[in-house]
């Protein structure tokens, strides 16, 4: 291994769109890079594609592990470990479909050594950035996705928002090594890999942010998680109101995850009393782990001040802990009641 930088790359009958995924990597400006694919049981063209071009750049490898399927976020665990496992130390996450910008790479890159000299190189440190919304030709739709989705980053309160809701998108992610070890192994109970890293970094070191579109962030009817616009988005759950059930059961699962990250913090001994996120984290699980009027429980998380972005999303958390009603779905240890 002749570099310290690794882009992961999920692949899933990504063969549509690959191939201008794989030339915007190639054409980045930091050129010292591998690429480990590993590809989820695809059944299209995807994976001759990719052999095409290890077969010409010997920076790109495959990985085979025959484990099959896996679903995105245990296809980026598993990348994860590959690079943890290989000892690179900045390690970028790559969706298939996207178009990056030329400089990003580099501009990450710089970003978490500045961020290292700052907070010192054992902290685990997140880089994440904006994107520019375009559509299946690669034709811009809004050249602002966080204003597009209503949602903005949390520099000095991001737990209040990432117990609840995520503002980190996977595909700008750029990770030191500290914030690998922290992550992994990434939980059955993680909702998504991106939202599991942010609130691990978050919980250990620090999230940053670069205020530059650093990719093309394609939508089309394959995307597993897209942008829609705002006031779609209110639509959409407008049509899912009525299916009570389903939004309850998103919210538990963000609960759970919640737990898994307190649970990780106190087993690695990373858990600091001293901390306001920690505490923060640990009186949000407590809600959960007993029997509670919702009314009260719902003022309670209003005093710890967690919150979701955009005032419609807030009101949905409401929603949510009111249609949860009375019940406790975490043992009083922070573990899950029962598996999900």
């Amino acid at each position: 291994m002749t570099t310290d930088v690794c882009l992961l790359l999920a692949t899933y009958n990504g063969a549509c769109y690959l191939r201008e995924q794989l030339d915007s990597l190639c054409y980045q400006s930091f050129r010292d890079w591998t690429l480990l694919v590993r590809d989820d049981g695809s059944r299209d063209a995807t994976l001759a594609i990719v052999r095409e071009y290890a077969q010409a750049d010997p920076r790109i490898r495959m990985i085979h592990d025959h484990r099959g399927n896996l679903g995105p976020v245990q296809n980026f665990r598993a990348l994860l470990e590959n690079a943890w496992a290989m000892g690179f130390n900045s390690m970028f996450l790559v969706d298939q479909d996207d178009i990056w910008e030329s400089r990003k790479v580099e501009q990450q890159l710089r970003l978490l050594a500045e961020s290292e000299q700052e907070y010192g190189v054992s902290t685990p440190i997140l880089v994440h950035s904006d994107l520019r919304v375009v559509n299946r030709r690669a034709r811009v739709v809004s050249p602002f996705f966080m204003n597009y989705q209503a949602i903005h980053h949390e520099s000095l309160e991001g737990m209040r928002v990432l117990l609840v809701q995520n503002f980190v998108t996977g595909c700008t992610v750029a990770l030191n090594r500290p914030a690998l070890q922290c992550v992994l192994p990434i939980p059955d109970q993680a909702v998504m890999h991106d939202w599991w890293l942010a609130l691990m970094v978050d919980a250990t070191g620090h999230i940053v942010f670069l205020n530059e579109q650093t990719v093309n962030y394609r939508q089309h009817p394959g995307n597993r998680v897209g942008a829609v616009s705002l006031w779609r988005g209110l639509l959409l759950l407008l049509k899912r109101l009525h299916k009570n059930r389903s939004l309850v059961l998103d919210f538990v699962a963000s609960v759970r995850q919640a737990s898994v990250v307190l649970d990780r913090l106190r087993t690695e001994g990373l858990f600091n009393p001293a901390s306001e996120s920690h505490r923060l984290v640990q009186n949000y699980c407590d809600l959960f782990t007993q029997p509670m009027p919702w009314h009260l429980r719902l003022q309670r998380v209003r005093q710890l001040g967690v919150k979701r972005q955009f005032l419609p999303r807030r009101l949905l958390l409401y929603l949510q802990i009111a249609w949860l009603g009375n019940r406790a779905i975490l043992q009083p240890s922070g573990t899950p009641t029962t598996r999900r």
